[in-house]
């Protein structure tokens, strides 16, 4: 019993430690200022934007040069554009393996897009030839302290780095995301535009928080500008589909939250809103969450340190049952009450794994030449009899004719890649946002979201949503431009400096 008391006393100690420490200056700082802000790479080029802990730009030259740099490109040629904000115990520095993946995942992202598949929607959008690979490919990494102590320690920074997440979310990361969403907006909302722009958007694990943050309040304004009924929290569930079919505007092409690391609540008006709609023939999904069942992390520490916050922090117990379970469940995690999951994501062929690849990379430019990298990468195993399979159903939707395109339910089956996307009991037709569970042959544990097959099938996947929306460009164009117009866009936080 004495050392069962000594060893709780112990880890109180510990943890009143870190948490006393994480206030310091350690690693708080930016590593990509001026020339390092920009990496020209044969396939990409790839752009660092930089937040400190109170989410003010260390450099906002580093988001003008970005900006600047993806408007010219869209004046003169298609133009994708991915950004990427990385979560928990990573930052922006050199050999940073989150910096490597990203990197890695650009160069795959590249020889994807240049198919003739993703050839093909860029053309249908535009009305016009396009030649295989000829576009401009621009990354950019959003930064931040996403660690704040030194070795396990940073482990004891939880309440910490979350807190700054929601900081960085909220305040320049915000303006710049809806700087960008305008000159997606902009650029796309003009009928018979032949430079195409792509824009999408992936948060990871309190990077995922960030990226939620900056985009849920236009979607919800966008919402309730839709006449969605009422997304007050203390309603469980929707009262189900109602009114007449809307369409809804995104955030450039789609928003990806891989395993993220931000409480149910966050979420649930979006929720509650979206899911108390009906939707057009024409509508895409605009945001998918994808939680895999073995992250332990998100399944169970995120919800201790959740509870453990409350005994230690200022916000008391809550007494509602549903609110306390949606503050204490990662999004993507089902509880008892909280049921925000639509979707399920799984291999076509169940017998696939995941392996890690030996992935070591060199340095870009301005790093340490003699530093050794490596990229987090992985790919499926070999199966002997991968070449004969005739148990397995081969339709793959990249087959899919343009006029069953036209009204192809992309939150429906959809099947891609080898990797199938199936709606479940409380899906809905059209729409536009997803939330799925998935397994460890697509995403492993956590941290395991760079994987060639979450690839394979976002890839295509974002194709069609471009393909579908130059079919009804009619519409889309009609959306681009009322969000263009709309006084949300324009509501940015504005911090004194």
């Amino acid at each position: 019993m004495i050392h069962r008391i000594a060893l709780i006393l112990g880890t109180l100690v510990i943890v009143a430690c870190a948490l006393l420490i994480a206030c310091s200056g350690y690693r708080h700082e930016a590593y990509r200022l001026n020339d390092k802000s920009m990496v020209s790479e044969k396939e990409f080029d790839l752009y660092f934007v930089e937040a400190d802990d109170e989410g003010w730009f260390w450099q906002p030259q580093q988001a003008d040069r970005a900006l600047e740099a993806i408007e010219q490109s869209a004046n003169s040629r298609d133009t994708f554009v991915v950004l990427f904000v990385h979560g928990w115990h990573h930052s922006s520095q050199c050999c940073d393996s989150n910096v490597q993946s990203f990197r890695k995942t650009l160069g795959q992202l590249r020889r994807e897009l240049a198919g003739r598949f993703n050839t093909g929607a860029r053309a249908e959008y535009s009305q016009s030839q396009k030649v295989e690979g000829d576009f401009q490919l621009i990354g950019i990494y959003l930064g931040w302290r996403g660690q704040s102590l030194p070795g396990f320690l940073d482990f004891f920074t939880f309440w910490g780095r979350k807190s700054a997440a929601e900081r960085v979310g909220e305040t320049d990361t915000r303006e710049f995301i809806a700087r960008l969403n305008q000159l997606y907006l902009k650029q796309r909302g003009e009928e018979g535009q032949r430079n195409f722009l792509g824009l999408i958007s992936m948060g990871h694990s309190f990077g995922a928080q960030v990226l939620l943050r900056a985009t849920a309040s236009t979607l919800e304004q966008q919402l309730i500008g839709l006449e969605a009924p009422s997304g007050y929290l203390r309603q469980a569930a929707p009262a189900g589909p109602v009114g007449d079919a809307k369409a809804l505007q995104g955030i450039g092409d789609l928003v990806v939250l891989l395993n993220p690391a931000t409480e149910a609540a966050a979420y649930h008006r979006l929720h509650l809103l979206s899911m108390g709609m009906r939707y057009r023939e024409s509508q895409t999904p605009v945001m998918l969450t994808i939680s895999t069942d073995n992250d332990y992390a998100r399944h169970r520490l995120f919800t201790f340190g959740r509870v453990l916050g409350e005994f230690f922090g200022s916000r008391p117990r809550k007494g509602n049952a549903f609110e306390r379970e949606s503050e204490r469940k990662a999004l993507g995690v089902e509880g008892e009450l909280v049921r925000h999951v639509t979707h399920r994501i799984s291999p076509v062929d169940s017998r696939e794994t995941l392996i890690e690849e030996d992935a070591e990379i060199s340095p870009e430019a301005g790093c340490d030449s003699r530093a050794e990298c490596s990229a987090d990468w992985r790919v499926w195993a070999e199966l002997a009899d991968r070449l004969v399979r005739e148990d397995i159903p081969s339709r793959d939707d990249t087959d899919v004719d343009r006029e069953r395109l036209r009204d192809f339910d992309l939150s429906g089956l959809v099947r891609l890649g080898n990797v199938s996307m199936v709606p479940g009991e409380g899906a809905i037709p059209y729409q536009p946002l997803i939330v799925a569970t998935t397994n460890e042959a697509i995403i492993d544990n956590h941290s395991g979201i760079f994987t060639q097959p979450l690839l394979k099938f976002l890839i295509p996947y974002i194709a069609l949503i471009e393909s579908k929306l130059a079919l009804n460009q009619v519409q889309d164009v009609e959306m681009k431009q009322r969000a263009m117009a709309s006084p949300i866009q324009a509501e940015v936080p504005q911090q004194p400096k």
